[in-house]
Order: C-alpha cells, then structure tokens, then sequence
C-alpha cells in the first residue's frame, strides 16, 4: 500500500489499525513536573475542536504535566472519498476535502505545540472512515494508559456512549476513560470518589483507578451509598469495605457510606463537599449501569470509568 503526502502536509493516518507516521519529530524532551514512581503513560485525547474537546485537552495537559506523560490528539474524519489510497496529486480533485484536512492538521499541531511548551512529549493523528474495530485498536496500538474525554453535560450519555464509532470507542475500552465537562480545579490535589457495592469482582478495575491516583498524585475515597432498593446494615457494609480495600492493599484509603433514598442526589451532595472531586466507578462490557448513564448526563465532576 503506498501512502502519499498532501503537498506539504504530514500527517500520520491509518488504515485497517496499522499505523504510518511520517515526517513527525518525537524527539525526547524535558519535563517540568516532579519526579515520580510511576513510568511515563500514554494519553488518549479524541477531540472534535468543541469547547468540551477543548476542556479535555487542556486537562490532558495539566495532567501530562504533573505525571510526565505522553499525549497523542485525535481526529477522525469521514471523508467522501479513500483518501489513503489515493495517487499522488488526485488530491486537486478534491480541493474541498484537501482543505479541511490541512485545517484539522493545523488545529492539531496548536495542541501539540502547546504541550510542547509544557515539556510535555506530544503528536497528532488522523483517522480516515474509519469503523470501530479500527477506531478501538488505536488504544492498543498507541499503548494507552488513559483516554480523556469532554462531555457535553446532559447530552454526554447520547454522545459518548452510545451510537456513532467514536462512543462505541469509549464504552468498550479497555483502559480508563475521564469524561469531564468543565476546567479541573487548579491548585488543587485531586480527590478519587471510589463508588461501588465493593463486589470483589470489582477489584481488578479498582486497581486501574488506583494507577490513575498514584499517577495524579490524587487520594482515593471509598464510597458506598445505601439505598432501599439495595439496602444493607452499616456493620456488613464496612465489613465489605474493609475487606476490598485489604485486598487491595489500599492502605489508609478513607471509607464512607452513606443512607439516601435516591442514589444519584446522595451522590451528588455528598461530592459537593470534595474539593478537586473525581468520581470513578467499575461497570461490564457487557451490562452498562443506568447509574453509570444517569451520572454522566447530571453530574458536573469529572468522572472515570473503567469497563471490567
């Protein structure tokens, strides 16, 4: 397959999940942030160029900043034509096409820019029709650790979970996703809301968000909310808890549980207290949570989520 080079535009592309990148310097640069423990990760940040694209990327940023990671921006395009095996000056056909290509390259490249004036190692792509097999195998061939998403509040359901490819990309990773609707706190350590029945089954992706904590310097919460509908007494409730948290070997992870009739409400106002909040829950592949659903329309915190 030969793959052709827009004028003076480079770009990397995809085809069928094998990756060409072309012409982009990914030289090793310095770092601001502090040292860490933790090695350099890798962040995933799809964006259209909305004002929610545009508060994911800037919250990449800071946190590429603070943990020495990695970030690759995203654009997928769907174009009337298979602009990767097009011959070499067929782009003039197209001149409208050809246009927007070079305009979604510009807008990238400002976003890699930026984070190169951070010291932050980063580099663009661009996704042609392509369907959601190829649009998931991005996450492993990039090697992402994180995926960080802009919502746009009551719609996100809608628009990140459901339907179109990049939201089937969303639902069916395999590495943490953060949606986020507004600019993160600054000067703020970040706070981890852990919500959860604390099954065990729960403990392979609690551990995924325990990676993200340690990576944001953030501490973690264990939440449980008791319900009606779900309703358990407080001493097999912090059993439970204890018991997932040594497990987990989550140290002096705080543990909270608290008695509402509504769970979305008890959630909400008990975060409204946490300063630089992040609530995260473990849901399956297979069988999404409405609370999952309903928390990412009407919640205003960033929220992670990680398919177990």
């Amino acid at each position: 397959m030969k793959v052709y080079r827009l004028g003076s535009l480079v770009t990397s592309i995809s085809f069928s999940g094998n990756l060409y990148h072309k012409g982009l310097s990914l030289a090793p640069v310095s770092f601001l942030s502090k040292q860490h423990n933790t090695p350099m990760k890798k962040l995933l940040v799809p964006t259209d160029f909305s004002e929610c694209a545009k508060v994911a990327s800037e919250t990449a940023i800071r946190m590429a900043e603070k943990s020495k990671a990695e970030i690759v921006f995203l654009h997928y395009m769907s174009i009337p034509v298979n602009w990767i095996h097009m011959e070499h000056n067929q782009d003039k056909m197209y001149p409208d096409v050809t246009k927007k290509v070079r305009e979604v390259t510009q807008q990238l490249d400002e976003w890699v820019a930026l984070a190169h004036k951070k010291g932050i190692k980063a580099h663009r792509h661009i996704g042609f029709n392509e369907g959601p097999s190829e649009i998931i195998q991005h996450i492993h061939n990039f090697n992402i650790e994180l995926v960080i998403m802009g919502s746009h509040g009551a719609r996100g359901i809608k628009e990140f979970f459901l339907g179109s490819n990049a939201q089937r990309m969303i639902r069916e990773a395999n590495v943490p996703v953060l949606i986020v609707k507004k600019e993160l706190q600054k000067n703020t350590s970040p706070t981890i809301v852990f919500v959860s029945d604390f099954e065990l089954e729960m403990l392979a992706g609690f551990r995924k968000i325990m990676e993200v904590a340690n990576w944001i310097d953030a501490t973690i919460q264990l939440l449980y909310i008791n319900t009606p509908d779900d309703f358990e007494d407080t001493w097999t409730i912090r059993a439970k808890m204890e018991k997932f948290k040594n497990l987990a070997r989550g140290g002096n992870i705080l543990t909270q549980v608290i008695d509402t009739y509504d769970f979305e409400e008890g959630l909400s106002r008990y975060c409204k207290g946490i300063k630089g909040g992040i609530v995260a829950m473990v849901t399956h592949h297979k069988i999404r949570d409405s609370k999952v659903d309903n928390i990412v329309n009407h919640l205003e915190l960033p929220f992670i989520n990680v398919n177990d």
